[in-house]
């Protein structure tokens, strides 16, 4: 993780932030889009929630972020 230290603009928050997304979000790989955010996945009479989604364009699939998935409102 970036550590800014001391004084510093809007821009090189900006820049640290951004760095990190990207770093993030290429990590898996190229050709992923973000779907979205604890998105709701409903399997039998339990509701799931996927931390995060992604799509993978060339591969045409969706791809969830490897997360522990719980049942909403139990653990």
């Amino acid at each position: 993780m970036a550590h800014i230290c001391g004084r510093h603009t809007e821009r090189d928050l900006e820049d640290a932030l951004v760095a990190h997304l990207i770093r993030f979000l290429t990590e898996p790989g190229v050709g992923f889009a973000f779907v979205g955010r604890q998105y709701p996945v409903v399997v039998g009479d339990s509701e799931y929630r996927i931390d995060l989604l992604f799509y993978h364009c060339k591969l045409r699939c969706y791809r969830d972020s490897f997360a522990v998935h719980r049942p909403s409102g139990r653990w």
